[in-house]
């Protein structure tokens, strides 16, 4: 092949001679005069795969290495955590709030980086659960009418709240403004000249909103060679080659010389060698581009996208960059991906048996790197040697089977899958990766296929820091995709499990309901999973159309539960009687529970700690389920609070109403917290289990025992109220004889079905549900069955409801919004950055308020606001007074261990108490609230003393100064002390002491002058006690200012291993009690200055 002029290959200058040059990536021709089609020639051009002139840039009117060095940088720019997390924030609504608490996770138990994740698989599910969507609309439909109504939206602003409305996001003007801004972007640039596509290909820009903003004005009024402006050639000028913008002239004989390499490198690219794609080709070459499989695809990608993106798929796009937490203009229009997936899959679906067969035979060493590009070329040449149509895959009937090698057969399944697996979405995540779909093997591409699938699972495990490795993600995978296929079960294998049913699993349950639904092919039957709902279907009706009357011949109440259980008996041919009824109505719960509340975050702490949820007795899950939900769920503290909140904001319930639901909800809390006693003693007594029953119970305890006959009229009472003493303190002592006395059989079955309703009636019990089951006199007589189905129906949210998701959710988004300081200290002592941790760094840092300075408020406000004479006995009488605390944390300043050990002796008695005060029957959301504060306040302190900084309360008069005392042992300064301390009588005292060969430097900062001269008056004393403590002073220092500032706050205590053991050598020279030791006699000092200037 010859070239007159010069022709340079991979960087060599052949003078025109192609022999010998192989692999050929780039071609770049100067002055191109012609090229031969001699077939030697052609056939080493057949690896060229890009054609890239080399014709330098002409134009001058804009910088474009600037343009593209700032999109670069702006693109590779890698997102910042905290960016990343604010902006999923800022789109969290109150359905994925919502969401997170019913799937059994409480917000406090995980860090923001796990709370970030969990948002994004929230939003990325939004619209898998059938049953979620209509709550979710229901959820917004006030706020988002609220904000139409307002804004008086109109045109593309109403369509956006409506798809904001539809996408679970919040309906608000910034993301209204965000999503209009970027469609008017895309609108006013997607008409595109051939400058501005020239940019983004050139500079392998993303096609998203901005970069094609940029592209369109960064290259406007660009005139070319010829003089026209290109902005009025548009994207087809590829079409009309040779036209007056072209900035190359190419002659005919030039262009045909170079058709043959495009044409290689077009059919390299999976790309058809048509007039169209020769002519893209040529608009390449014209316009100073390099021809090869990366700007092919871009430049069709722009086609697409010019001319097909419209107003519709801008909105959602934009919607879309939202839900994840983007910037609307940052989100990509491309459809490359889709453009190459699609033709991939088309390509797949036309290879035929004969096609794989063809191809396995010219491998006959191995089929391990067989591509869907070979296979398809395969099938090309069939179709040009036979002339005749290509058989598709699944429809191939020219051999059976068996008739195929070994070989042809694998291949053949390789294909198979790829082709059921082989999504758009899928595809285009493969092609973010790196996979060449084409020509990567197709075991490859399978692999790849199954990483995909099995991501979901992956970042589950990673969302809770458990080992991401094969096994737990099969494991994770498997349990949840079996709990799921388990809801849509026959029910009836309840009935042909319950001879086992103390024995049964996941999986076992799984083969007897594939062996049911074999059975019932083509019948309509009742799933596993309960849901409420109108009617079941005519068939399964008219099959058991006799239920009430054998429930009334029984003398058991008609309820969903009972009729669910004789139809379940009724079809496996079971006796119908109370005892079989009740035990499938155990057997029916202890299922059905472990189907609500088998979540995602549940099944990967049980894997975390080494159960196999498919191979363990279902009530044994049920007993890990509830291990793991205790840990990771929503404390009884928050559930109550929740239940106050709403209580509190329901202006339509009466007062008496209000302490009707108190009481209800203290005594349904109480018998779950009794572990089945409560039940049982009333089973014992041959009671149906309402509420009368149990409290009657309670209170009959009091006139002579239990061993009396309690029946309706003994013991009736006529109103429902508590006295002061604790209910949990009643019914335990009044039934703990009972506790561990055997039940039959019959009675064991009925006890167990009623501890799983009243835990989900925990679950599911809001006032208003309470309230609109009936007046106090009707739920005292309500069986518990009755109530657990009233309190169960899938309704709508209420107002009250909705408006407590909200406010919870704008408490949240403001934490993370003003999270820098508290972050910042959070990492720098290596704490987990918790909602909790989070809030009482917060007060600490905001406020200088620590939990014994709330303690303190609370327990006084108490003393002087309360009427409850019960309440103002226990806060009389506590000893956790802050003299009391402050003495103690003092005094045990004397060595690390026995400092933080009193941490966590003040942090155990201080949530003893707190959890007496919840018990209290009038108690409010604020006060919860509170000492929920109080005791993350608590748990926060007791973290901060593990790492040698220690806050401690010193109490003068009413007055309390907070203590910082930071020990430096692990870090360059090691043997060093810093106290902080802001006072109201001396000011912002600094203290900074180091001990050297047992002699003490110390320098006594002050930013006020009465507060330095006093402390300074007291000098001599303060000599004086560090030389009874048994070192020497080597100087001591008065100075005005804060020198230590608030840096003693950050300090980086691990350091790194080498820092840790170049320090453990002199470490053994500073004696750690000496420092401890120096830290208390300061303290002490300060204390007496305080109070001597407070008399």
């Amino acid at each position: 092949m010859e070239c007159e002029g010069i022709m340079n290959i991979n960087g060599i200058n052949t003078n025109g001679n192609l022999n010998g040059i192989q692999n050929v990536t780039t071609v770049t021709c100067k002055d191109v005069e012609a090229v031969s089609t001699d077939k030697k020639g052609m056939e080493e051009m057949s690896k060229v795969s890009s054609v890239e002139p080399s014709i330098e840039n002409t134009y001058t009117v804009y910088d474009e290495e600037a343009l593209k060095a700032e999109n670069k940088d702006k693109e590779t720019e890698p997102a910042v955590a905290d960016e990343k997390l604010e902006n999923s924030v800022e789109q969290m609504t109150e359905k994925d709030y919502q969401t997170i608490v019913e799937e059994g996770i409480s917000l406090e138990k995980y860090t923001l980086e796990q709370l970030e994740r969990m948002l994004e698989r929230v939003k990325s599910q939004r619209n898998s659960n059938a049953d979620g969507v209509e709550a979710a609309k229901q959820l917004l439909e006030e706020k988002a009418e609220a904000v139409n109504k307002i804004s008086n939206y109109t045109g593309i602003n109403k369509k956006i709240a409506q798809k904001l409305k539809e996408a679970n996001l919040p309906v608000t003007e910034e993301n209204i403004l965000k999503v209009a801004g970027s469609i008017g972007m895309a609108q006013a640039a997607l008409q595109l000249s051939d400058q501005s596509i020239r940019y983004l290909v050139k500079n392998d820009l993303e096609p998203t909103i901005e970069n094609i903003y940029k592209a369109k004005f960064s290259t406007a009024g660009i005139v070319g060679k010829s003089g026209q402006n290109p902005d009025k050639s548009g994207l087809a000028a590829y079409s009309t080659a040779g036209s007056n913008s072209a900035d190359i002239l190419l002659s005919e004989s030039e262009w045909q010389g170079l058709q043959g390499q495009l044409k290689v490198i077009l059919e390299n690219a999976g790309l058809n060698t048509d007039l169209e794609s020769m002519d893209m080709a040529k608009w390449m070459i014209i316009h100073k581009l390099p021809v090869n499989d990366n700007t092919l695809w871009s430049y069709l990608d722009l086609k697409e996208v010019t001319t097909q993106v419209n107003e519709e798929e801008l909105l959602d796009k934009s919607i879309d960059a939202l839900s994840q937490g983007k910037s609307p203009k940052t989100v990509s229009l491309s459809r490359k991906a889709e453009l190459k997936v699609n033709k991939l899959i088309k390509a797949v679906d036309t290879i035929s048996d004969k096609a794989i067969e063809t191809v396995v035979k010219k491998r006959e060493d191995s089929i391990q790197n067989i591509s869907i590009k070979e296979l398809y070329g395969a099938q090309q040449g069939l179709k040009e040697a036979d002339s005749q149509k290509a058989e598709v895959l699944e429809t191939s009937k020219t051999k059976a089977a068996n008739d195929f090698d070994i070989k042809t057969i694998i291949v053949r399944r390789q294909l198979e899958e790829i082709r059921l697996k082989m999504t758009v979405e899928a595809g285009g995540k493969l092609l973010k990766k790196g996979f060449q779909l084409d020509t990567d093997s197709l075991s490859k591409v399978i692999d790849g296929l199954k990483e995909i699938e099995d991501q979901y699972y992956k970042n589950l495990l990673e969302e809770s820091k458990v080992e991401v490795n094969t096994a737990n993600t099969e494991l994770l995978k498997n349990s949840l995709e079996g709990v799921e296929e388990l809801k849509s079960m026959p029910s009836y294998i309840l009935g042909s499990t319950l001879h086992n049913k103390n024995l049964e699993t996941v999986n076992s349950l799984l083969s007897e309901g594939s062996n049911s639904k074999r059975v019932l092919a083509n019948q309509t039957y009742e799933a596993l999973m309960t849901r409420p709902r109108a009617d079941m279907g005519d068939s399964i009706q008219k099959a058991f159309r006799n239920v009430d009357d054998i429930l009334k011949d029984l003398d058991m109440e008609t309820t969903q539960a009972n009729e669910r259980a004789v139809r379940i008996l009724g079809y496996n041919n079971i006796p119908i009687n109370e005892e079989n009824v009740e035990a499938v109505k155990g057997y029916d719960a202890q299922v059905n529970y472990l189907m609500k509340n088998f979540h995602p975050a549940v099944a990967v702490e049980l894997i975390r700690n080494g159960i196999n949820p498919l191979n363990m007795p279902i009530e044994e899950l049920n007993q890990q389920i509830d291990t793991v939900r205790n840990e990771i769920g929503v404390s009884d503290e928050e559930k109550y609070s929740r239940y106050l909140w709403k209580l509190e904001k329901n202006n339509e319930i009466t007062e008496d109403e209000k302490k009707t639901c108190i009481g209800i909800y203290r005594l349904l809390n109480t018998v779950e917290k009794s572990d089945g006693a409560a039940v049982g003693a009333v089973i014992k007594a041959e009671q149906n289990i309402t509420m009368k029953s149990l409290l009657t119970a309670v209170r009959s305890k009091k006139a002579g025992g239990m061993d009396e006959v309690i029946n309706d009229s003994y013991g009736e009472l006529e109103k429902l109220t508590f006295s002061r003493e604790r209910i949990t303190d009643q019914i335990n002592s009044s039934f703990s004889a009972y506790s561990s006395e055997e039940l039959s059989g019959y009675e064991e079955n009925k006890k167990q079905y009623i501890d799983y309703l009243v835990k989900d009636i925990m679950e599911n019990i809001t006032p208003d549900k309470l309230m609109e089951s009936g007046n106090a006199d009707a739920l005292l007589d309500m069986s518990i069955e009755k109530l657990h189905e009233m309190l169960t129906q899938k309704e709508e949210l209420s107002s009250t409801d909705y408006a407590y998701l909200e406010s919870k959710t704008e408490e949240f988004k403001n934490l993370i919004g003003n999270r820098e300081a508290s972050t910042k200290l959070l990492n720098n002592y290596e704490l987990p950055v918790t909602v909790p941790n989070l809030i009482a760094a917060g007060e600490l840092l905001g406020k200088g308020k620590t939990a014994f300075t709330q303690w303190k408020e609370y327990a006084r406000d108490e003393m002087l606001q309360t009427d409850d004479t019960g309440k103002r006995e226990l806060l009389k009488n506590t000893n956790l007074d802050i003299n009391s605390i402050s003495d103690s944390l003092t005094d045990a300043m004397s060595e690390p261990e026995t400092i933080k050990n009193q941490y966590q002796v003040i942090e155990q008695s201080m949530n003893e108490i707190l959890d007496s005060f919840y018990s209290n029957p009038l108690i409010t959301s604020s006060d919860v609230n509170t000492l929920q504060r109080i005791s993350y306040g608590m748990s926060f302190l007791s973290k901060m003393a593990t790492k040698e900084s220690y806050e401690i309360p010193l109490a003068v008069g009413d007055n309390i100064t907070n203590v910082n005392v930071t020990v430096l042992r692990n870090t360059k300064e090691a043997g060093k002390v810093n106290i902080k301390m802001d006072s109201e009588i001396l000011g912002n005292v600094g203290v900074n002491i180091s001990i050297k060969d047992n002699k003490v430097n110390a320098l006594l900062t002050c930013d006020n002058r009465a507060g330095l001269e006093e402390l300074a008056s007291k000098r001599e004393s303060l000599s004086e006690e560090i030389i009874a403590a048994g070192l020497e002073i080597s100087q001591i220092n008065y100075g005005i200012g804060n020198i230590i500032g608030d840096s003693y706050r950050y300090n980086n205590h691990s350091g790194s291993k080498e820092e840790t053991e170049r320090t453990s050598d002199s470490q053994n020279k500073v004696n750690t009690n000496a420092l401890y030791s120096l830290a208390k006699t300061f303290l002490v000092h300060i204390k007496e200055i305080e109070l001597v200037n407070n008399l």
